[in-house]
């Protein structure tokens, strides 16, 4: 069916074809290029933005890109967020490894957006919208139309559900900062409270907590994402904490 909508791959593929020497120079990086690692929007990628560096035919398939690496819900979550963004014309791109082949990898950044996608056989499944839930602004408790403000509302749910002494090691004087946040390996500690203490009701909440979050994005990066969470222990081992310096539980 030529109507079909196309994978990220296949969009991926079509548009690495279809780039300039320019384009290319601009787009395209080593597949072990720093900036990769990059994973906040603080630290937007410099390059022209697509609305003035693509063809219309060429933001189409960035367009096709995009809607590929989100679940309808995730089209409905970002749409406030990527509207902030002028659209993808105020986006920017970058490819890492050859387009053309298997294992490529797009990171789609503005200042209030990152998704990361590539390979359904290689690289990360996804990097998602690094700004999820914020739940202070405006002066207010709870800022209304955030796009994300649901993640934020099942990780008050799963606060709420604690038991005093689960919520005890819950809470923490500060949260590292953002910038500085990596992976790092299996032998890692984490602070806050685990999963597999929570007694029935605090199991489930983080359970709902975990499908809103994965629910914006595809069926098979949900899938991966949860066996790359079974490797490592599964959600049992996944630990939860909450900050008294950002204010996360004054309003409950």
């Amino acid at each position: 069916d030529s109507s079909a909508p196309l994978s990220a791959d296949e969009a991926l593929r079509a548009l690495g074809a279809s780039l300039t020497e320019r384009q290319r120079a601009l787009l395209v990086l080593p597949a072990d290029h720093p900036s990769r690692q990059i994973v906040n929007t603080l630290s937007v990628l410099e390059r022209p933005h697509l609305g003035t560096l693509l063809s219309a035919e060429q933001r189409a398939l960035a367009g096709a890109l995009y809607r590929a690496l989100l679940s309808p819900r995730g089209r409905a979550d970002f749409a406030g967020t990527i509207a902030v963004e002028g659209r993808l014309d105020g986006a920017v791109l970058a490819i890492y490894g050859e387009p053309t082949k298997p294992g490529a990898h797009a990171v789609l950044m503005g200042g209030h957006l990152m998704l990361r996608g590539g390979s359904a056989a290689e690289g990360p499944p996804f990097g998602g919208g690094v700004a999820y839930g914020h739940q202070i602004g405006n002066h207010r408790w709870r800022v209304e139309g955030n796009s994300f403000a649901h993640h934020g509302d099942a990780a008050n749910a799963l606060f709420a559900a604690l038991d005093p002494a689960a919520r005890a090691r819950a809470v923490l004087p500060a949260p590292p900062h953002e910038l500085v946040l990596q992976p790092r390996g299996a032998d890692a500690t984490f602070p806050g409270v685990a999963v597999s203490e929570l007694d029935d009701a605090g199991r489930a909440a983080a359970e709902r907590l975990l499908a809103a979050v994965l629910g914006s994005y595809p069926d098979h990066a949900r899938a991966r994402a949860m066996a790359a969470i079974e490797t490592h222990g599964g959600p049992g081992a996944l630990r939860f904490a909450v900050y008294e310096s950002h204010g996360f539980y004054e309003g409950m």
